[in-house]
C-alpha cells in the first residue's frame, strides 16, 4: 500500500524525507570518521556541457573515486585516455538527481557523472558531505 510498517516496537517510522536523510547521512559521517582511508569508487558513464549545443553530450566513460582530498576521474573521454583529479576541499555538496546522476566542476568543464549502479548517487553525494565536514571545513 506504499506505507511503512514496524516490524519490532524499536523500529523507528519517519513521517518526512527530510528526517530519513538525516538519518541516513549521521550513519555515512560515522563510517567515515570510523575508516582514515574510507573511500568510494564506481565506474560511470560520462557527459560534459558542449557550450555550442548548450546542453549535456556523452563523451566516454571512466573510473571514478572519492576519498577525502579528492575525486579522480581516470577513463576515456573525447577519445582520449583521462586522468584528472579535483579538489574537494572547496566544495561541500554536489549538483544532482537522485537515482540517476551528479555532477563534478572542475573550473569550466562540468562532468555529469552516471554511474552504472545509478542507486548509489545519494551514497556519493552523502560521502562528500561527510568527507567535507570532517576534513574540510575547519
Amino acid at each position: 500500500y506504499g506505507f511503512l510498517e514496524k516490524v519490532k516496537e524499536s523500529d523507528v517510522i519517519y513521517k518526512y524525507p527530510n528526517e530519513w536523510y538525516d538519518y541516513i547521512q549521521e550513519h555515512v559521517l560515522e563510517e567515515v570518521k570510523n575508516n582514515p582511508y574510507y573511500f568510494i569508487q564506481s565506474h560511470a558513464k560520462i557527459k560534459m556541457i558542449d557550450y555550442k549545443k548548450h546542453k549535456f553530450v556523452f563523451v566516454g566513460d571512466a573510473n571514478i573515486k572519492l576519498d577525502k582530498e579528492k575525486f579522480t576521474i581516470s577513463g576515456n573521454i573525447n577519445g582520449e585516455e583521462v586522468f584528472k583529479e579535483v579538489s574537494i576541499a572547496t566544495f561541500p555538496m554536489l549538483p544532482f538527481k537522485p537515482g540517476v546522476h551528479f555532477e563534478i566542476q572542475d573550473g569550466m568543464d562540468i562532468y555529469r557523472i552516471i554511474l552504472d549502479k545509478s542507486e548509489e548517487v545519494m551514497k556519493w553525494v552523502m560521502s562528500l558531505k561527510a568527507l567535507f565536514t570532517l576534513y574540510h571545513s575547519k
